[in-house]
């Protein structure tokens, strides 16, 4: 398969069985950044699962229309894995989910937990940061993030697995039967001084699954990526069995 650039599909553009018109912002970054024209190929996703290898038949500064040469159903990969993780002050939550993106998380839940203080939400600007990572990594599933939550108000759904990176409680590793008939991996990062007593009960009476990462006590970035490579790594070798 060619690596064609990837651009996603926005509610201003439009579809038929033949072609897909762009009118997003994306059509300046394809005439003018990537300079794109016409003949040229670019891959475009529906968000979900659906993507289209199009070539450009017209484009200008203000519309592109795209032929679109063939449609490949992408198989959703399960379990999904969300990041509930706390908010973090400035651009670090931005880093987070950047990278995060980059290393398989579908779903991002910010969380507002007994040691920080709740930061203003900032979910238009959150979801551009996904979008962008999307497009890097070549995501095709667009990842959604919720508004902020109270932690102790989530309730563990059926089929959920909850997994806490902590210090000073005990931990064990991971291992295939964890993963079981699971749909969504759950992994909650909390703020810089860590998860309150309280909050750690909260996890134990949701049978949440406690992890280590180390003897070091790690950035809250730094522990999100180390908690997914974990995770990934397992599920690697799930999948191959």
């Amino acid at each position: 398969m060619q690596n064609y650039d990837l651009f996603f599909l926005t509610e201003s553009d439009r579809i038929d069985e033949k072609q897909i018109t762009l009118n997003s912002s994306d059509v300046h970054h394809i005439v003018t950044v990537f300079r794109k024209k016409s003949g040229d190929r670019i891959e475009i996703s529906d968000g979900q699962f659906k993507r289209y290898t199009c070539r450009i038949v017209m484009a200008d500064k203000k519309q592109i229309v795209l032929e679109i040469e063939s449609i490949e159903l992408i198989q959703k990969k399960l379990p999904q894995i969300k990041l509930c993780n706390a908010l973090l002050k400035g651009s670090n939550f931005d880093l987070q989910l950047e990278k995060s993106v980059e290393l398989g998380a579908t779903e991002f839940q910010p969380l507002i937990t007994d040691n920080i203080q709740a930061n203003k939400s900032k979910v238009g600007k959150w979801r551009d940061v996904i979008l962008k990572a999307s497009k890097q990594a070549k995501q095709y599933q667009l990842p959604v993030i919720y508004e902020p939550t109270k932690l102790r108000q989530m309730k563990r759904k059926e089929k959920e697995l909850w997994i806490v990176p902590e210090l000073g409680v005990d931990t064990r590793d991971l291992s295939f039967s964890d993963f079981e008939s699971i749909h969504t991996i759950c992994i909650f990062i909390g703020p810089e001084g860590g998860f309150s007593k309280a909050e750690v009960d909260f996890f134990h009476s949701n049978h949440a699954v406690f992890i280590s990462l180390g003897d070091l006590r790690l950035r809250a970035e730094t522990a999100a990526w180390s908690a997914l490579i974990q995770v990934q790594h397992v599920l690697k070798q799930v999948r191959i069995q």
